[in-house]
């Protein structure tokens, strides 16, 4: 990512917190060392892949830095202020605007379930039920072996 584009994903992220901090919770984006680190036991082998609150896709870039396929991942997004930069930077992953918390009762995925979770998703900011809900329906599309990871 270039220097220009870091800085507008910045600038972008931060409108949206200051026009709705409890929903956005960060008045920056998550930078791509993060990303390398909470993705750094995911292989491609993993897919397909549930990526809870993408925003600016920082943890996406790094999915497919690993070599995950575009096209195994499937973006939940919150915010509309993000969906279309999600969909024009990763048109054959699937991006969905939808409240995570409603993910159990969304019936996304048809036959194989997913490896792995990744989220990004601020669930300290969260009540409890909320939260309760968000990671159960992450486990009901899950595999056995499969994984979630967060970092809020």
């Amino acid at each position: 990512m270039t220097a220009k584009a870091a800085c507008s994903d910045f600038l972008h992220f931060f409108r949206s917190w200051v026009s709705n901090p409890l929903r956005v919770a960060a008045i920056a984006p998550s930078g791509d060392s993060l990303a390398r680190i909470m993705t750094s036991e995911i292989a491609a082998l993993d897919g397909p892949i549930i990526e809870l609150g993408p925003g600016t896709g920082v943890f996406t870039r790094a999915l497919l830095a690993r070599g995950v396929s575009e096209a195994d991942l499937t973006l939940i997004e919150y915010g509309p202020e993000f969906i279309s930069s999600l969909q024009a930077r990763f048109p054959t992953a699937r991006v969905l605007q939808m409240d995570a918390a409603h993910l159990a009762d969304a019936d996304i995925f048809e036959g194989e379930p997913v490896g792995a979770v990744v989220s990004g998703l601020p669930l300290l900011s969260m009540s409890p039920r909320k939260i309760v809900s968000i990671l159960a329906g992450a486990f009901a599309y899950m595999r056995p072996g499969g994984a979630v990871y967060q970092f809020t």
